[in-house]
This record gives structure tokens, C-alpha cells and sequence, in this order.
């Protein structure tokens, strides 16, 4: 191979991967600067509830009758609550990690949902009651609190309501 051949070789070469690293560069500011669809927050909810009661779960923290549900009983407190519980409801969006019912069981579960938004934060507290079905005493019981947004810092001021 002659020495002009060679250059133009070398230049070919030099010219492709130079093109290739603005290419890459450009498809990287490109997806970065596209605009995400915000997640909403029933969507947000839906998300750390999963992970929450998979972390539970885990932890052994869910109750033997946890898998022993007769039914579940949806109790939202509030419009805002509604509003997320039908979202999540209609997009099959509730956790995989809540019970399945079944007939047979001992116990009904009692899940009240509650949703906040307000100019600090925007949550939702979720109640869990374990009833037994049959003297319709209480079980278990815990509360679990998501936090979705953060608009700003509590004051010291605000934290003394």
C-alpha cells in the first residue's frame, strides 16, 4: 500500500469517528433536553406503595392473615382520595402486593385512603385495618405516609401547627 492510500486511510478513519462522536453527542443532548411526561401523582403513589409493601413484605412487618382476605374494603376520605383511588383503579394500577380475595378466608381488609395537597407538600396516607370476619374485631392495623411532592422547606414557623 502506498503512502497516499495510507493518508487517505487514516483521514477516512479520523473523519468516521469524529462524525460518530458528534452523532452520539447530539443523540445524548437530544434526549435530554426532550421534555418527559411528568408522572402524575396516582402514579407516583402507585409506584412507592408497590415498593413499600414489597419492603414490608421482605421485612416480615405484613401479618400471617395478610394472605387470608376475604375482602377488601376501599375506604377514600376526601374527594382528592376518590378522585386517585378511581385513577388507580381504572388503569389496573393498585399494588401487585395486595392480597387476592378469596372466599374461604378469615379476614376482611379495610384500606382508607387518605390524599393531601396543600403549599408544602402533596401526599397520601394509606390505613390498613385487618378485621376478623367473623367477630369483626381488629386484628392488625398500620398507617403508612407518602410524601409525592415537596413545594418547599417547612419554616420554623410552620412547624410548630
Amino acid at each position: 500500500m502506498n503512502s497516499a492510500n495510507s493518508g487517505l486511510s487514516h483521514t477516512f478513519w479520523a473523519s468516521a469517528l469524529v462524525l460518530t462522536g458528534l452523532a452520539l453527542i447530539l443523540w445524548a443532548l437530544s434526549h435530554q433536553l426532550t421534555p418527559r411526561h411528568p408522572i402524575s401523582p396516582p402514579e407516583r403513589l402507585a409506584r412507592d406503595w408497590q415498593y413499600d409493601l414489597e419492603r414490608l413484605e421482605a421485612a416480615g412487618r405484613l401479618p400471617a392473615p395478610w394472605n387470608s382476605v376475604r375482602n377488601i374494603q376501599w375506604l377514600p376520605a376526601g374527594s382528592l382520595a376518590e378522585e386517585w383511588l378511581k385513577v388507580l383503579q381504572d388503569s389496573h394500577s393498585l399494588p401487585r402486593s395486595l392480597p387476592l380475595e378469596d372466599k374461604q378466608a378469615c379476614c376482611d381488609l379495610h384500606i382508607m385512603l387518605i390524599a393531601w395537597d396543600d403549599e408544602v407538600q402533596l401526599g397520601a396516607i394509606v390505613q390498613y385495618q385487618l378485621i376478623d370476619h367473623e367477630s369483626g374485631n381488629l386484628l392488625w392495623e398500620m398507617g403508612r405516609t407518602f410524601v409525592l411532592e415537596e413545594r418547599q422547606e417547612l419554616t420554623s414557623d410552620a412547624a410548630h401547627f
